[in-house]
């Protein structure tokens, strides 16, 4: 006969994927927190002038049952006022947050991993944490797309076209700005490399345009 999960059981047999989370920022930027410690929400310092924020660690992630987390690279420019400008050296500034990542699955000794391909998806069981890579605003990648393939060997599979800003692709959710034919190019190489696309941060008629480029399943991670 059929029987049914209790609650119980079927808490220890599910798990949470956060699609969005700054584990990179924090480290270098935010917090310069350890990650393998459970951190204080505010303590350690921060290169922002904004208040400490420590939005996680490996300790709280596993008390609350998250097994994968969407690893977001988002690199920002900083004015003299404070002010929040796009970045000026955005291809070094998106490798280095890249490379925390890689430094964690290091120092994780096997039981951290980056989602590669659907069998790392369907084996997220068998790792304490994996990480599916993504870049929050694709403004380094150049008209060859070199740099869109160079993200996908480094692991990459999610990216959001803009973060707010207008650049060479599409137009930032801040900004008036269209889907350009760069964009279009991006998109469709996404798709043939196996990279999500996600339309989060990008503004309505970037947006619109991208969903009649897209021949795949897209997402709005938040």
């Amino acid at each position: 006969t059929y029987e049914p999960y209790s609650s119980r059981s079927f808490y220890h047999r599910a798990y949470l994927v956060d699609n969005h989370h700054y584990v990179d920022d924090a480290l270098l930027l935010g917090s310069h927190g350890d990650f393998w410690k459970e951190n204080g929400l505010h303590e350690g310092w921060n290169d922002l002038n904004l208040p400490v924020n420590n939005q996680s660690d490996f300790i709280r992630l596993q008390k609350g049952n998250v097994k994968a987390i969407f690893g977001v690279s988002c690199v920002i420019g900083v004015a003299e006022d404070g002010t929040i400008i796009p970045c000026p050296n955005h291809l070094h500034d998106t490798l280095e947050q890249i490379n925390v990542y890689h430094q964690l699955l290091r120092e994780g000794e096997g039981n951290v991993n980056i989602i590669r391909t659907k069998d790392d998806l369907d084996s997220l069981q068998n790792y304490d944490l994996s990480f599916l890579l993504t870049i929050e605003g694709a403004d380094s990648i150049d008209g060859e797309l070199v740099y869109l393939e160079t993200y996908f060997n480094l692991g990459v599979r999610c990216i959001g076209l803009t973060w707010s800003y207008n650049n060479d692709l599409a137009g930032g959710c801040s900004e008036d700005g269209k889907l350009t034919e760069r964009g279009e190019k991006t998109i469709r190489k996404m798709e043939e490399l196996g990279i999500l696309l996600d339309l989060s941060h990008i503004n309505e008629q970037s947006g619109y345009q991208a969903l009649e480029v897209a021949t795949k399943p897209v997402i709005v991670s938040h």
